[in-house]
């Protein structure tokens, strides 16, 4: 099977190249479903362990013995990107999904947010796990979890600001000074500590919290860094799937495949595009928006709009209600309604296509929210006398009760004094009894 999957990179490539699709060669490796499904639970390979990675490495192994879905393959943002095949995938399955991953390699190379996004992520990872180890020998497995377990709660609130200069304040002039005496040499006002408001609470923690030990800083600041990893794929999931979709199906069509090659792609290929009872299949949703683009705009300015945008950017600004009749886009609202066995019972109704333009405006930015991952942002906002003081910035996505007492309970840990998160008109106190090491 190897010597046929090389050939078959060949072809890929050359053909890629034909259509101004090649950016490089991809590092194939070929590996166990166990694997695999590590690397799914963790996104990245090499990262910190962790209890909450066996827990998903377990969901997805679940959903795979219920027959809800099945991983082909998954591939890594490196230099050359790392692509992980399925073992036990037949020849035809395979040739599919390496069509697949060109497309999210050229992604990888070509989109705004991967242009100065580190391609060694895998190598520090290693690294930091690595120093872990060594922790948990130096000062035992559960001080190590203690900080873990408050960093991967937080690991969604990161970001990568750049260095924003501490402004000191200028002291006053006289004007006048020339004409009477010199006041004694002013104090000097010292520059605030914190570089303030900042969206990076995991960030700041690691930095800034006075009770971390040193090797504490690195386990928070080594979360941080997998969250950052992660990010850009988070933000374009949509874009990433839709687009290889669209890859990988104009390459196959273009290369010589076997009348049972083509069945069984043909078989990978409906399974991979059904559509989902309760949600939109990025795959499916991705490459027929894509395909539109195309169509309407020209093969051009559909890579310029891909490349450029997020998942809901992307929305925002490219879906038309014309699009949206294309694509067999509804609302659906939640309705009660009398059955003759069950009495009222809430069922799902399909609503039509908004027509008005700010009813279509609201319907298309409900979309877009859809596919920003449903987590609240919460700043660091100022540092008053000790108390770490965290604000609510995402209005669309309010805060549940339970996540929002679990966060401050992390960051209260983390920083070692009281915590308090501003909502608008409510603020929040972190729960009592938080901050035991002996928990």
């Amino acid at each position: 099977m190897i010597d046929i999957l090389e050939r078959w990179d060949d072809q890929l490539r050359t053909e890629a190249a034909r259509l101004g699709l090649d950016d490089g060669p991809i590092d194939w490796r070929l590996v166990e479903a166990d694997r695999i499904y590590e690397l799914a639970a963790t996104g990245m390979p090499g990262v910190l362990r962790h209890w909450t990675h066996g827990r998903d490495y377990w969901y997805q192994r679940s959903r795979l013995s219920q027959g809800e879905g099945r991983l082909y393959e998954m591939i890594v943002h490196a230099e050359p990107p790392i692509a992980y095949l399925l073992e036990g995938n037949t020849v035809a399955a395979q040739k599919l999904v390496m069509a697949h991953c060109r497309g999210h390699s050229f992604l990888y190379r070509r989109h705004v947010l991967y242009r100065d996004h580190p391609t060694d992520y895998p190598a520090r990872f290693q690294a930091q796990d690595a120093r872990r180890q060594d922790y948990v020998e130096a000062y035992g497995p559960d001080a190590v979890e203690w900080v873990l377990d408050r960093a991967y709660a937080l690991d969604d609130q990161v970001a990568d600001e750049p260095e924003r200069p501490v402004q000191s304040q200028r002291l006053p002039t006289d004007p006048y000074q020339d004409l009477f005496p010199r006041d004694p040499a002013p104090k000097v006002v010292r520059p605030p500590r914190y570089r303030l408001p900042t969206r990076d609470l995991l960030g700041f923690l690691g930095r800034y919290s006075p009770i971390l030990a040193d090797w504490e800083r690195d386990l928070v600041m080594s979360v941080r860094q997998e969250g950052l990893a992660l990010m850009p794929n988070r933000q374009t999931k949509l874009i990433h799937e839709g687009w290889a979709c669209w890859v990988q199906q104009t390459l196959c069509r273009q290369l010589p495949v076997s009348d049972g090659e083509e069945v069984e792609m043909a078989r990978v290929w409906a399974h991979v595009v059904s559509a989902h009872p309760a949600s939109l299949n990025p795959y499916l949703f991705g490459w027929r928006f894509i395909n539109w683009l195309i169509d309407e705009y020209g093969l051009d300015t559909a890579v310029q709009a891909v490349m450029t945008e997020t998942d809901a950017s992307l929305i925002r600004n490219w879906l038309t209600p014309e699009a949206a009749r294309a694509l067999n886009l509804y609302h659906y609202e939640w309705a009660q309604e009398l059955m003759p066995q069950h009495g009222r019972v809430w069922v799902a109704r399909r609503a039509a296509l908004p027509t008005a333009p700010e009813v279509w405006e609201s319907w298309r930015a409900e979309l877009a929210e859809m596919l920003v991952r449903p987590i609240p942002e919460v700043w660091v906002t100022a540092v008053d006398h000790g108390t770490l003081v965290l604000t609510h910035q995402t209005p669309s996505r309010p805060l549940d009760p339970e996540w929002t007492q679990a966060t401050l309970k992390a960051v209260r840990d983390l920083w070692g004094a009281s915590v308090r998160l501003i909502d608008g008109q409510r603020t929040y106190l972190e729960p009592e009894g938080t901050g035991s090491r002996s928990e």
